[in-house]
């Protein structure tokens, strides 16, 4: 049988009213100082921005980054069992907050660099993603993955565990853990998430033909398809 999302659809219609459109992203985007930024934050009404004194961008951004988590957090609550058939969306954001940390080990930028756009889900949470920031490998994070249970970091351990590293095959490990996942977790489970899940992958099938195609490389393009 399958679930029934009207519920599910209805309150994140009225969650949706509290985001940032983009009309309002315009006008935040003509701020020319970061408090400037921050008064016009707390002007659209938008929360847990930090007050008092002046606040750096990581500070800033972090509170963002947690407002997101909430809002991902109350989309699962209202879920409630059926958030496992949502599993890929979270995961959507779980793969790229991973692949953004590999890359920030691999270049050795600093910890608060790597979590710059990334997205606390119930899977990945702030902490986590903290943690993950401060390693100093992919061996590493693939490592603590493995600890933690997750079936990303298995995959990855061999790849990531050689010199030098090849980013782009732990790029197509962790696409490939989430295709699969995405696939069995909405299989049989309507069509509507069948469609989404498969649209996330031929997308991502279609970034990396546009990359190859504007790129001299040796790698063949079937070896990219997911």
């Amino acid at each position: 049988m399958k679930p029934a999302w009207d519920d599910v659809n209805a309150r994140a219609r009225g969650l949706g009213t509290r985001l940032l459109g983009r009309a309002r992203l315009s006008r935040l985007r003509s701020a020319s100082s970061l408090n400037e930024l921050v008064t016009e934050l707390e002007r659209e009404g938008y929360p847990l921005v930090p007050r008092g004194g002046s606040p750096t961008a990581f500070e800033l951004e972090r509170s963002i980054r947690r407002n997101a988590q909430q809002h991902l957090a109350i989309l699962a609550r209202w879920c409630g069992a059926r958030s496992r058939f949502l599993r890929f969306v979270f995961e959507d954001e779980d793969r790229r907050s991973l692949r953004a940390l590999l890359r920030g080990a691999v270049e050795g930028v600093s910890w608060e660099r790597r979590l710059s756009g990334l997205v606390p889900t119930p899977s990945l949470g702030e902490r986590a993603l903290e943690e993950l920031s401060r390693l100093s490998s992919p061996s590493e994070i693939a490592a603590t993955l493995t600890a933690w249970g997750s079936p990303y970091g298995e995959s990855m351990r061999a790849t990531a565990s050689k010199t030098p590293v090849d980013l782009f095959a732990l790029d197509l490990r962790v696409n490939r853990v989430f295709a699969a996942r995405a696939m069995s977790g909405v299989r049989c489970r309507g069509r509507e998430l069948r469609e989404i899940a498969r649209e996330t992958i031929d997308l991502e099938n279609a970034l990396a033909a546009i990359v190859l195609s504007r790129h001299a490389s040796g790698v063949e393009p079937e070896i990219c398809f997911i």
